[in-house]
């Protein structure tokens, strides 16, 4: 469940003026994703304001593949989003029995795995996570997960529940401000102020790493692309993936999973990738750019470029 905000006590009423602004700011953004139909815009008291600093929300109950498999089926069943049954996506991951069998031996042996989506829908990254979880079979993963979400996300409910605590049920839950074109137009046009983005940043940076020293963490999901992914004419845009989130592949993961999915017209369609170990000076870059991209290009029909960050 979400924590209340008396967890944090001790704001300021200029903070908290820069957090309602900020607050606004993000409930306008994910209102537009609300109109899509996929979601709706959770209620909030004129006051609300989210707390900037509240960045992890831990698993919830007890760790079960069952109740992760039923939830994401109602989101993508008839009463959710109506695509094809969650059982597609386990379907595909099964399809690759060494890709599972290798993701087991590196996480048996103590290392971590980071799975890396598209970015075309906000639940793209959580459905595939959460069959990776189910087609490995171990209930032990789910609370050695991890899941990153932008903030927006907390302002959302899918099939009568918060988006936060129906993702609660397949692992921890850690919410980031990115760096990407979308935080910077909003802070550049005084929506957000620069340093809530550098209190959130800085809290992820020390849960995480916290996380990481006590050895809480086998599997993280993420979809690298900063903001979703954009069509024009026939192509499709993959955002460049902020210098943060580099870095964090490459500092603490040992191996890469990527996957591909694109829901339209009411059908999933999904590829799951080898693990990959980056080389010497391989980055998080050159596997969007050659290993995501044309996965994504392949099951969309469609002309993928990722999008470099400019130097």
């Amino acid at each position: 469940m979400e924590r209340s905000q008396e967890a944090f006590p001790g704001l300021t009423p200029e903070q908290i003026a820069m957090y309602a602004a900020a607050t606004k700011s993000l409930r306008n953004q994910a209102a537009r994703h609300a109109n899509l139909g996929r979601f709706k815009l959770i209620e909030r008291p004129d006051d609300y304001y989210q707390d900037f600093r509240e960045v992890y929300y831990p698993p919830v109950n007890e760790p079960s593949l069952e109740i992760i498999a039923s939830t994401c089926r109602r989101i993508l069943g008839e009463d959710g989003l109506g695509y094809s049954n969650f059982d597609t996506l386990v379907d595909v991951f099964y399809s690759n029995a060494k890709a599972i069998q290798q993701a087991k031996d590196i996480m048996e042996s103590g290392g971590r795995i980071m799975l890396i989506t598209s970015h075309r829908e906000l639940v793209d990254v959580a459905m595939v996570m959460a069959a990776a979880q189910y087609a490995i079979g171990s209930t032990d993963i789910v609370k050695r997960t991890r899941l990153f979400v932008g903030p927006i996300t907390k302002e959302l409910e899918i099939v009568g529940r918060s988006a936060i605590e129906a993702l609660q049920n397949s692992g921890g839950v850690i919410v980031s401000l990115p760096d990407t074109d979308s935080t910077e137009e909003q802070i550049a046009s005084g929506e957000i102020d620069r340093s809530i983005k550098e209190v959130t940043n800085t809290a992820v940076k020390d849960i995480f790493e916290d996380q990481i020293i006590n050895d809480e963490i086998s599997l993280v999901a993420t979809a690298p692309s900063g903001s979703t992914d954009q069509e024009t004419n026939n192509i499709i845009t993959m955002r460049p993936v902020s210098r943060g989130t580099d870095v964090l592949a490459r500092r603490y993961f040992d191996a890469l999973w990527p996957a591909a999915v694109v829901m339209s017209d009411k059908q999933l369609v999904f590829e799951v990738g080898d693990i990959l170990i980056l080389s010497k000076g391989e980055t998080l870059h050159d596997v969007m750019e050659n290993k995501l991209a044309p996965m994504y290009q392949r099951i969309s029909g469609k002309n993928v470029v990722y999008q470099r960050p400019k130097k």
